[in-house]
């Protein structure tokens, strides 16, 4: 026979707030998770890493969208993502939004990637940590560019597709490229954006 009032106040508390945080991580994933699959994204710092833990698995490429509060273009950006050809656009990449209000984890993400741009900026990531490039969109939000230097190319879920792609072949012929070249050669992360 257990006798409860021998259990020391302490342990009672210790084995609550377990048990709280429990709950609370749980709710977390399961939140992010349904967000996900509402929406094809992942949220945020936790979102990112489940993104980088499914990319290590299955060599999909990581496409990151920078945004920040009340950002007014993030909003025009939000309304072509809701037509179904642009969800199609970018249906291979692991999608994560990070926005930088969300969190002090996400902040930090966000002020990894960013450079001197108006929000919102997506980054295209060939591995976890590897190769990114920034895509950037005008002012009015009818156009975008792949890196620094890139042609302009209007805003279309055709040529947001074709940039994509072209990005993946080009990235992935670069990597080829630099292992033929120096097979000795060590691939560690590089965090520099064009």
């Amino acid at each position: 026979m257990c006798n409860w009032m021998r259990i020391r106040p302490w342990a009672l508390v210790i084995s609550g707030a377990v048990l709280l945080a429990g709950v609370a991580v749980t709710t977390l994933g399961w939140l992010d998770t349904r967000q996900a699959a509402a929406g094809g994204w992942l949220y945020n710092a936790n979102g990112y890493q489940q993104a980088v833990y499914r990319a290590t698995q299955n060599g999909k490429p990581l496409l990151l969208w920078l945004q920040q509060g009340d950002c007014m273009r993030c909003q025009q950006l939000e309304q072509l993502w809701q037509t179904p050809q642009w969800q199609e656009s970018t249906r291979d990449w692991l999608r994560v939004r990070l926005d930088g209000e969300a969190d002090i984890a996400t902040a930090q993400l966000l002020e990894r990637y960013h450079q001197q741009a108006e929000f919102p900026v997506w980054i295209l990531e060939r591995t976890p940590q590897g190769e990114a490039t920034a895509l950037y969109f005008n002012a009015d939000m009818t156009a975008f560019r792949v890196g620094a230097h890139g042609q302009p190319m209007a805003l279309t879920a055709e040529h947001l597709k074709a940039a994509l792609d072209s990005w993946l072949l080009e990235s992935a012929d670069e990597t080829v490229n630099s292992q033929a070249t120096s097979p000795a050669a060590e691939s560690g992360p590089e965090s520099e954006m064009e």
